[in-house]
Order: C-alpha cells, then structure tokens, then sequence
C-alpha cells in the first residue's frame, strides 16, 4: 500500500476543509451581534467589521456632499431641490429635451414636488417651460438667460469644491469609482424591495416572552 499517497490525499483534504472553514462566517445564528452580509467577497475571515466601517463611511460621505451642495446653492440663493434641477437642465446635451417627469426620474423624486420646484423656478425667472416641438403635448424645461448666467457664474466655485472634494483621487481611482458606485446604485432597487418586505415585521417586545 502506498502510504505516502494516502498521506498526501488526507493532507489535501484537510486544506481544502480547512480553507472552506476559513470562508465561513464566525457568528452563526445565535450569536450577537449577526452578521450584517454574508457574501464572501464581503467578508474578512468570517467578520463583517470592515463592511460595516465601509457602509457608516458611505453615510458619512453622503452627509458631507449634501453639505457641500447645500452651500453651493445657497451661493446661488436656492434651495438644494432647485439647484439640481438647474445643474442638470444646464449639462444635459444641447439636442436632450427633458419634462418635468423625466427630471423626476433623474432626480428620483416624484412629479408633483418637480412641478412645485419648477414653477418656483419660473416664478424668480429661472425658467421656461414650453412645448416640445415635436410633440405638443410634451412641455419641456428650459433655462433662461438669467439662469444661464446663473450657473456660469458659479462654475468656478464649483470647480474649486471638487477639486478640493475628488482631487486625491488618480485617473485610475475615479474610473473605478464610476463602476462602483454605478454597481450599488443598480442594487438599490432590490435591495429596498426586500426591506420594504419585511418592513411591517416586529419583533417580540422583551417581556412579551416572560
């Protein structure tokens, strides 16, 4: 009998237990805290400490920018809603025609608060609305003069926010960046449809059990 293959046969098994055992998370159901992710990619050694610090820096950054824009509007004299609604109107191509509804699709709001914004916007004279000329029944948004120099005129302010906000960021980074962020955003669909499923769930009040 070859011994030395029987030997090399078990060593190998054991690694291959091994490295799947090493894969699987710590805390199983029981334990406290749970884990929070159980998608391998996501975990080190089993524990969900670095997913956690990546999702509170995401809250955090996401806190910061609002900031960020929040000042940038109020140099504008608008609200954050208003200013969006002029950025995007003032880089979208030249040829694109964009409704009230589709602003609310690019913002991921609903049409009703895009047509209290806008008509605020129209009222200070920041905005027209006209109909399509392709299609009459489609009533397209349209920057004014004002709102065009506007804009330009904060273009340097702007400019200099997010070169301070992204300039530690290589070529290299913010390409990767993109597809990230582009990954998560596709996710949040799904992701809020399972919460929302299980959102009239409660658990068992502590002395309901006693």
């Amino acid at each position: 009998m070859d011994f030395r293959g029987v030997f090399w046969q078990s060593t190998n098994d054991y690694a291959g237990k091994a490295e799947v055992m090493m894969k699987k998370p710590k805390r199983t159901r029981g334990h406290f805290p749970p884990l929070t992710v159980s998608v391998p990619a996501l975990l080190e050694s089993g524990n969900d400490a670095e997913f956690r610090k990546l999702v509170d820096d995401l809250l955090l950054f996401a806190t910061q920018i609002q900031d960020v824009r929040k000042s940038l509007s109020t140099a504008m004299g608008l609200t954050q809603p208003q200013y969006n609604i002029l950025m995007i109107l003032a880089h979208k191509a030249a040829t694109e025609e964009m409704t009230v509804s589709e602003m609310a699709t690019r913002m991921n709001v609903s049409p009703p608060f895009v047509v209290v914004e806008t008509n605020k916007l129209e009222a200070i004279g920041l905005l027209h609305k006209r109909p399509s000329a392709v299609d009459r029944r489609r009533i397209n948004l349209h920057l004014t003069n004002k709102a065009i120099s506007l804009t330009t005129n904060i273009g340097p302010l702007q400019m200099n926010v997010n070169d301070r906000l992204f300039g530690s960021l290589s070529a290299r980074d913010f390409r990767a960046l993109g597809s990230i962020v582009g990954k998560l955003i596709a996710s949040y669909g799904p992701a809020l449809e399972e919460a929302r499923a299980h959102s009239n769930l409660t658990s068992k009040r502590p002395h309901d059990s006693e």
